[in-house]
């Protein structure tokens, strides 16, 4: 009897191929095999990164049209100067010269296009005006809270000869200063400049000075949409540096700073 338990306990170890320690073992060297993988991949992925980091950004960007343009990588508010002051001086050109020609439209006989002008309503929404095309777009590039007032200033001086030929009046900008930021995304630029008034009784022009500080604030830059037309794309267009003008106030004496 003692031989046959012997027997049966031998014959039972040898069908057990692993035991429960070898088990635990195998589990054990698993994890560790595992872990070693994770820290492996983990690692290329640092590395991966860090070379991300050192890459330059790209400094080309190609649009839908197939036009390639400069690139630079800024905060959601920030601008360089150069950017303020094109978007100064081509707002300002647009708001105030007036030629009595629609810029940039030309007849099917290709003549440049006479400007109808563009019908706003008075102050307190008494009567109404009329302001040059251009001034009528370049008013987009104005906040909407500054904009009314100021498209009604000039329909009160814009002369109504504009609208017939006999007059015209070019802004001519002397001095442009160095964009100053006076509050993140917020910049304030002077301007020294002339409004040189054109007429059949003077053609050498009268200038009327344009002394100011204009404050550019930064804002989101209309999304761009390649099938954008008339109106849409001309906001598009002159909102696509992703700036504004707030305020435009007289110069204090001391000239450009």
């Amino acid at each position: 009897m003692v031989n046959n338990t012997r027997l049966h306990f031998l014959k039972s170890s040898k069908d057990e191929r692993f035991s429960i320690n070898d088990i635990l073992g195998i589990l054990a060297f698993g994890s560790i095999g595992l872990s070693l993988l994770v820290l492996v991949l983990q690692c290329l992925i640092y590395v991966n990164y860090m070379k991300l980091l050192r890459k330059p950004a790209p400094s080309l960007v190609q649009l839908a049209s197939g036009e390639a343009i400069a690139v630079a990588p800024l905060a959601s508010k920030e601008r360089t100067p150069e950017v303020v002051l094109n978007f100064t001086r081509d707002t300002l050109t647009l708001l105030l010269t007036w030629t009595g020609i629609v810029p940039g439209e030309f007849g099917a006989d290709g003549d440049k296009v006479v400007d109808p002008g563009v019908t706003i309503p008075g102050p307190d929404d008494r009567g109404s005006m009329k302001i040059s095309t251009a001034a009528y777009h370049g008013g987009f590039a104005l906040s909407e809270d500054f904009r009314k007032e100021f498209l009604q200033e000039l329909g009160q001086l814009m002369p109504k000869s504009i609208f017939n030929g006999k007059s015209q009046v070019v802004f001519v900008p002397i001095e442009f200063g160095s964009p100053v930021q006076v509050e993140p995304g917020v910049w304030s630029v002077n301007v020294v400049a002339n409004l040189m008034v054109f007429n059949q009784n003077n053609v050498l022009g009268k200038p009327i000075a344009f002394n100011k500080q204009i404050i550019v604030k930064a804002v989101d830059a209309p999304q761009f949409d390649a099938n954008a037309s008339g109106l849409p794309l001309l906001i598009q267009n002159i909102r696509a540096s992703g700036l504004e003008i707030n305020l435009i106030r007289d110069l204090n004496e001391g000239g450009v700073q």
